[in-house]
């Protein structure tokens, strides 16, 4: 009967191989199609042909192609029949083959091996640094133990709490205290102060240098008649090429 399913082969439509085989899909199976005249095809159920033209028994119905459970379908002018068989060894070996070259698996054997080195390189510098750690480790411990015992040895009860201390990191230990930060020098004079030239006998005053709002200028002694810096009056014996500048009475020889 045309349509009718093989007694062997069991219609599985609703499992997940049945839907790779309706697709004509699954990866352990070969597929093959047989086509003839719409119903006046008396081959309907003639499978595959073998390399002598005889037909192959190896192949069953694929009931899961077309129409379900019957393994073939019509259209206009033609019926098609659908037809599976799972793969041999032979040639699931000769596709794997030919899908993976030899120079791809040897570059993928390559590429392995450098991952594996490379592994190998860390775990050994990570290994070196660590027994490098643990020997710093130790030597500091020694270190701090032969301290100890010289504290001991040497030092009264109260410096030797002092020296533990200072061991184990406690920064107060009592009568350590930082030194005092240095205090900057700093001007007894004022803007606005006044005195006398030791060069002319003329008032001076201490004000910024040029009152010209770019500031901050630095304060400087100048006259306050002129408001300059230089003296009008030249001591004698001094330069004629250069004229002392306003200091103090109290400031110190030039």
């Amino acid at each position: 009967m045309r349509g009718a399913p093989f007694p062997s082969h069991a219609y599985n439509g609703n499992r997940p191989d049945g839907v790779l085989h309706a697709r004509r899909a699954h990866p352990d199976w070969e597929y093959a199609t047989t086509e003839g005249p719409r119903k006046h095809w008396d081959d309907v159920n003639q499978p595959p042909l073998d390399d002598n033209g005889d037909p192959d028994p190896t192949w069953e119905r694929n009931l899961d192609a077309g129409r379900p459970g019957e393994g073939w379908e019509r259209f206009n002018y033609t019926e098609e029949s659908y037809w599976r068989r799972r793969k041999t060894h032979t040639e699931e070996a000769t596709a794997t083959a030919e899908e993976i070259p030899l120079e791809a698996a040897q570059a993928s054997l390559d590429l392995r091996d450098a991952v594996i080195d490379l592994l190998q390189a860390r775990a050994e510098h990570a290994n070196t640094a660590a027994d490098q750690a643990c020997r710093f480790a130790i030597t500091f411990q020694t270190r701090i133990d032969d301290a100890r015992d010289w504290g001991r040895r040497n030092l009264d009860t109260d410096q030797q709490e002092q020296l533990l201390r200072v061991l184990r990191g406690d920064s107060s230990v009592p009568g350590q205290t930082d030194p005092a930060p240095a205090e900057e020098p700093q001007s007894e004079l004022r803007v606005g102060d006044k005195a006398t030239c030791r060069h002319c006998d003329l008032e001076i005053i201490w004000e910024p240098w040029f009152w010209d709002g770019r500031g901050p200028n630095p304060p400087v002694w100048s006259h306050t008649a002129s408001g300059v810096q230089s003296c009008s009056i030249r001591p004698k014996g001094g330069s004629k090429r250069r004229w002392p500048m306003a200091e103090p009475t109290d400031s110190p020889a030039a």
